[in-house]
């Protein structure tokens, strides 16, 4: 292992914040191979910070030569995020890591609370302690409640010959291993399954090869027994999301599959299923457009759904888009959203990259909530048979793939990233391997793991992988203190995106008709300042303190009534917060509003009225939402 790393494996101690409870931790880094993962050898400063709901001073950083990493202090109990930064000779960062999201206990537990770190060379693919158990390629990866990830399916080598896998697995963060996960399906061959984490916190395996479902406890460590369903009930190479309430929403696909692993022709389904696991029931949901097979879904914030892409019936890569309300009966079109892989993107809107599995393209195209669809600039490469993951910081990696018409080169190794920001995709060097049709996943602690593929060889022969890699990208999190969000000059197809830090004003640029809601992916925290710039008619909000589709407070505005704050939660009528005694003018010039939430205590400042009352809110999304009327927006931004 490498020095750094070793040296970084220390109980360690940071002061409290302001008289906070504290806690003893542990940092301990995640193993890999010996030599296998450069940069951390050359630290020679390490900084820890601890970030959380309480703003950073220097109580809450702590730098040290990594000869002297311990000490005889404590963190406080508040503490959400552990980030670590390794520095060189000149400063320059060689090596980092953060921690998944912490729940500490008080300060009277017997023991220091070990705290895994992955803490590598930012930007270089490091291979797992341990390959997967056997090569994969058209699998799944679900990332599980407890962090770890749930490998099930595709195909595998079994003697060298190409064999439908018949174990799961699971991939344990906190020691970069793979372990045997629970046999699924009682060890049949899985492929053209979906695996969905529920609003439970169980994975959902449904349909394939067989017409039956089983449900994966929130651990992935066992698994109920399969339920079998009728043959007509059959659906493979399929969409899936999760809907509240514990159900699913199965979405297209075909009903049969054929000797060769492949959907059998004319059994293409343009049908939906709402599934409850609680009664094993299957009921109709929205009719497609199109029947779609392998196509790509995405669960928008405002609860709809955007699908996408896919093949038809013979094969063909189908370039249409629609939204699907999981409520209605049928979808409507959704034009210009695009059909390559697809990425919930920052702000609650949908990021189509590339091309469908198979075809290999340029474009990308950005479709944000209230907004027409955006052609964004080309990739560098064209990609098909790449992975996509949206990152903390509202960023999106795109992967491997493979350009088969580019005769000279086919395989796209280089890392491309979108940020939201610039609105464009960069590339990103970095040391990692050639690989296609691969999972990509963001882990509990922001850095993302690659699982298997294939070598990108064009061709059905190229090698089956068995080796995975993780990245570590960036430190960002809810708790790290980002720049004010808002809009401006922005132009209104970003306008849910972070637009860079010096814009902060402009003409109106973000409309918002009756029914349109603008999200900001963050900054999330329980403590938070909102503030807006706004012309409207008929009735508007501010949104904040959003953690979900059932909870959010809003700061509701209407001409001729005085600013009311009320606190939406599931199973209760919506209650009064406070009641202001002015009723402000929106039709006129700008109105600037302000919310503010520190300690139980929330504040808003709309025009001369200032408001005041008690509220502890949690910790979630703020945004803006049209209500019965429109809304213009100069200016909508968060700080801490």
């Amino acid at each position: 292992m490498a020095r750094a790393s070793g040296l970084l494996c220390t109980a360690f101690v940071l002061a409290g914040c302001g008289g906070e409870e504290t806690r003893g931790v542990a940092l301990a880094p995640v193993p890999l191979p010996a030599g296998a993962c450069p940069g951390s050898s050359a630290v020679r400063q390490v900084v820890v910070k601890v970030l959380g709901d309480f703003p950073p001073t220097e109580d809450t950083a702590m730098a040290s030569p990594i000869s002297g990493m311990a000490t005889s202090r404590t963190i406080p109990t508040g503490t959400r995020v552990l980030t670590v930064e390794g520095l060189g000779d000149r400063g320059e960062l060689v090596a980092m890591g953060r921690s998944a999201e912490l729940t500490l206990a008080g300060g009277d537990a017997p023991a220091a609370r070990r705290v895994p770190i992955l803490y590598a060379a930012p930007r270089a693919g490091c291979p797992t302690m341990t390959p997967v158990g056997g090569p994969r390629a058209q699998h799944t990866a679900t990332l599980l409640e407890g962090g770890g990830v749930l490998i099930a399916g595709g195909i595998t080598l079994i003697n060298n010959e190409e064999r439908l896998a018949t174990e799961s697995e699971l991939y344990q963060p906190a020691e970069a291993r793979f372990v045997r996960g629970p046999d699924l399906y009682r060890r049949d061959p899985l492929i053209g399954h979906s695996a969905t984490r529920l609003s439970d916190g169980r994975v959902l395996v449904f349909g394939g090869e067989k017409a039956a479902y089983q449900l994966v406890a929130a651990d992935g460590l066992s698994a109920e027994p399969p339920s079998f369903l009728a043959g007509s009930e059959q659906r493979a190479y399929h969409g899936a999301v999760a809907l509240p309430g514990g159900r699913a929403l199965l979405l297209g696909g075909c009903r049969e599959v054929d000797q060769s692993h492949a959907c059998r022709a004319g059994t293409a389904l343009d049908t939906t299923v709402r599934f409850d696991p609680a009664t094993g029931a299957l009921e109709a949901g929205p009719r497609l457009l199109v029947a779609r097979i392998e196509p790509e879904v995405v669960l928008r914030a405002d609860g709809l759904l955007v699908v996408a892409g896919g093949h038809d019936d013979a094969g063909a890569p189908l370039d249409s888009a629609e939204l699907v309300d999981p409520s209605a009966a049928s979808a409507t079109a959704l034009p210009g959203a695009g059909a390559g892989r697809l990425v919930a993107a920052l702000g609650g809107g949908v990021l189509s990259v590339g091309g469908p599995r198979g075809t290999a393209r340029r474009e990308a195209t950005l479709r944000s909530l209230g907004a027409p669809a955006l052609a964004l600039g080309e990739l560098g490469e064209a990609r098909g048979g790449h992975a996509v993951v949206a990152l903390e910081d509202g960023s999106v990696l795109v992967s491997g793939g493979l350009d088969a018409a580019a005769a000279a080169r086919p395989e796209v190794a280089e890392l491309e990233l979108w940020r939201p920001g610039g609105g464009r995709f960069e590339p990103l060097r970095a040391t990692m391997s050639h690989r296609r049709e691969h999972t990509a996943t963001r882990l509990s602690d922001g850095s993302v793991l690659l699982v298997g593929g294939r070598d990108p060889t064009p061709g059905a022969g190229a090698r089956v992988r068995a080796d995975a890699e993780v990245l570590v990208l960036t430190l960002a999190s809810p708790y790290m203190n980002l720049p004010p969000l808002s809009f401006g000059a922005t132009p209104p197809e970003l306008a849910v995106a972070r637009p860079p830090a010096d814009v902060r004003s402009g003409p109106a640029r973000l409309h918002l008709a009756a029914g349109d809601a603008a999200w900001l992916a963050g900054p999330s925290y329980a403590e938070v300042t909102l503030s807006a710039r706004l012309q409207a008619s008929g009735r508007v909000a501010l949104l904040l303190a959003r953690s979900d589709e059932a909870h959010w407070v809003r700061v509701e505005l209407e001409a001729g009534q005085p600013v009311l704050l009320t606190r939406h939660a599931p199973g209760a009528a919506d209650s009064t917060l406070c009641t202001g005694r002015v009723a402000p003018a929106l039709d006129g010039p700008p109105l600037e509003l302000t919310v503010q939430h520190r300690g139980g205590n929330l504040r808003v400042t709309a025009g001369s009225e200032l408001l005041s009352c008690r509220a502890t809110l949690g910790r979630g999304g703020v945004g803006a939402e049209a209500l019965t009327g429109s809304m213009d927006l100069t200016q909508l931004g968060a700080d801490r």
